[in-house]
């Protein structure tokens, strides 16, 4: 009998510890099964960034203004292309680790403004969903993003909310204002940071914490800010007339527009009833259970509009609808907001029925019963979701480019014939980053005359008229299922 108790008071003090190690390995499997081949094509979105991070250099970087957007992600991607060649691992593999960090922030983010169940329940139902499933498996710069954010909201909560540490404060801080001038350099990024700290400054306890800094300690953060940003600010005055202009133009969302059709794009891709890609991301967003929660958490946060809590999740969603109704792409920044809007409505839920039968334990074991269905079942409607769009909706299929993956698999099985690979124009960088892995191989957007094995993509647009392929590569495209030609000297 005692050694019962024992146990169950174990296994009730290490509830915590128990319960997001199982959160992190449920995270893990949602974000990282079979990510280099799920989804079996890359989007257009994943191909520019490529593009980009696979010739990465400081040397490069200092030349032209055009490497500067998204610098941190081409930066990450870049060390993983060079790590493991040039393949959808090494593409999408920055962004399945970055977004199991959002997760465990997001988890710890909810559990210090409200309470471990609920982290755990905001938790699930954010990973569950189709938007970040998606976001795990996208080799672009939007997974960078929402970590950035999560960091520097994690670190501006433990400097308000744990007092214990000053060590841990002057981490906090440090790491507050890396995230803030990082998120410069992606687009929209700088009206993010301005947001967040107009909040700051707002509340009247995170501006008595500011008050009582150091001056040297400010003027120490300012120095480090600057230091990070000063690759932009040098680099696109260096180039302003070669570029840099319109470098600095679309770091400021000046190249999108507030438009009926905006709108439009924001709300299908939140609440539409058709699946589709937007910038590589599946949408919607938003299934009609989740509508409820954030409406009921959006009503809370207005009720307690003076709370930390509340000025800082009504500014980041009406910042991220701002940037989302300028560039429609960007609809992705808003996952922030609606997780811990979800939380918060549940929160509400659980705190009117317990209200109702304060002292009926029964009720409250019907509650946990109740409470577990209602999140296990918007949880697998959104996995089941996602499955079911990504196998059999021919508008997301057809939105993938599957060329990569057969032309490197027919490159790796002729490792020793020298070969010519033709492509478009508008990816001959992208092909180009595989010359570094397979030096047999040259890439050319042109087709010239054929005196070595030669594979012609079919979205080059180019054939060989007077000499018929010795082999031909399709896909289960019912559209244009042509997708390689190869033509043998």
């Amino acid at each position: 009998m005692k050694k019962d108790s024992l146990r169950r008071s174990i296994f009730y003090r290490h509830r915590v510890l128990w319960g997001f190690s199982f959160f992190i390995i449920a995270t893990t499997l949602l974000a990282g099964y079979k990510f280099w081949s799920l989804p079996g094509g890359l989007t257009e979105a994943e191909m520019t960034a490529v593009s980009i991070s696979g010739h990465w250099s400081p040397l490069a970087a200092s030349a032209s203004s055009d490497w500067l957007v998204n610098l941190p992600w081409n930066f990450l991607q870049s060390i993983s292309i060079h790590v493991f060649g040039l393949s959808t691992f090494s593409m999408r593999l920055p962004a399945v680790i970055l977004m199991i960090l959002v997760a465990a922030g997001m988890f710890f983010l909810i559990k210090k403004w409200s309470r471990f169940s609920l982290a755990m329940i905001g938790g699930m139902l954010m990973v569950a969903s189709v938007l970040f499933i998606s976001l795990a498996r996208n080799g672009a710069s939007a997974a960078m993003v929402l970590f950035l954010i999560v960091c520097a909201l994690v670190a501006a909560t433990t400097i308000v909310v744990d007092k214990r540490s000053q060590l841990v404060a002057l981490v906090s801080k440090i790491a507050v204002g890396i995230c803030l001038a990082l998120l410069v350099y992606f687009p929209g990024g700088l009206y993010m940071t301005v947001a967040l700290m107009i909040t700051g400054l707002l509340h009247p306890k995170v501006r008595l914490l500011l008050v009582r800094i150091k001056v040297w300690k400010m003027a120490l953060a300012a120095l480090l800010a600057f230091c990070l940003m000063f690759p932009l600010i040098w680099t696109i005055s260096l180039h302003w007339s070669n570029g840099g202009s319109a470098t600095l133009s679309q770091l400021l969302l000046f190249d999108g527009e507030w438009s009926i059709a905006n709108l439009a794009a924001v709300l299908d891709a939140l609440f539409g009833v058709q699946a589709a890609l937007n910038q590589g991301l599946m949408v919607p967003v938003v299934t009609i259970v989740g509508l409820l929660l954030v409406v009921i958490g959006i009503t809370r946060a207005l009720v307690d509009a003076f709370s930390a809590r509340s000025y800082l999740l009504l500014s980041t969603l009406v910042m991220t609808l701002i940037i989302s109704l300028r560039q429609p792409g960007l609809v992705y920044l808003l996952l922030l907001p609606l997780t811990l809007l979800t939380a918060l409505g549940m929160e509400v839920l659980i705190g009117k029925w317990y209200s109702l039968f304060p002292r009926n334990p029964y009720a409250r074991g019907t509650a946990v019963v109740m409470l577990s269905v209602l999140v296990m079942t918007v949880a697998c409607t959104s996995l089941i979701q996602y499955l079911n769009n990504q196998n059999y909706s021919s508008t997301i299929a057809y939105e993938y480019n599957v060329e990569f993956r057969m032309a490197r698999q027919e490159i790796r099985s002729r490792s020793n014939e020298k070969m010519h690979l033709v492509v478009s124009h508008d990816q001959l960088a992208f092909y180009q980053v595989m010359q570094r892995d397979y030096p047999n191989v040259s890439v050319t957007d042109e087709l010239g005359k054929i005196d070595t094995t030669t594979m012609v993509l079919a979205s080059s647009g180019q054939i060989e008229k007077k000499v018929l392929p010795s082999k031909i590569i399709t896909s289960w495209h019912s559209n244009d299922p042509v997708l390689i030609r190869i033509y043998s000297k």
